[in-house]
């Protein structure tokens, strides 16, 4: 149970659409509508559109690999509350905030502040310059005055290589 009244910080430091914060290979775009967050060997796009709070892309660089197929729809956040499946692509998301960053080791995060009802999601994404890994994690918190009941919580449920599932050996 997550309890009544939880507050996450404001988070300052907002990107203007077009703007990038860089470091050596790294980079965080903001443009409209959507963050870019990669490197020179992994890139993700993420999307909020309607409302809906989605990966649009997760390509390897590398080879050039495309790992969410268009149409594919992959969200971003998962949850139930009080009985009610929450999803990224569910709709009803609001932005309230974005924060940009770069980290003591040179590391570039990216911190989307949203709400849907009574929850305050903060999803967090930190791209390592000079690797392929992309960190992710969320903060939830309970912006009303009455409990809220979560279950099945997921941050990490990537749809990829949907359409190469049959040709899939685990």
């Amino acid at each position: 149970i997550l309890g009544a009244g939880g507050v996450i910080s404001g988070i300052p430091g907002r990107l203007s659409a077009g703007q990038a914060l860089e470091n050596r290979d790294g980079y965080i775009r903001h443009e409209e509508g959507r963050w870019v967050i990669g490197t020179s060997a992994v890139e993700k796009v993420v999307r909020l559109e309607d409302g809906r709070l989605m990966l649009a892309s997760f390509k390897n660089k590398l080879s050039g690999r495309e790992y969410i197929p268009g149409g594919t729809v992959s969200n971003e956040v998962r949850l139930t509350a009080d009985g009610q499946e929450i999803t990224g692509g569910s709709g009803g998301w609001v932005l309230m905030g974005e924060n940009s960053h770069q980290l003591s080791q040179g590391e570039l995060q990216l911190d989307l502040k949203l709400r849907h009802g009574p929850l305050v999601v903060t999803k967090h994404y930190v791209a390592y310059p000079g690797s392929s890994v992309i960190r992710e994690w969320l903060n939830i918190s309970n912006d009303s005055t009455k409990p809220v009941r979560l279950n099945d919580l997921g941050f990490l449920e990537t749809r990829v290589l949907t359409t190469d599932v049959g040709k899939l050996d685990l």
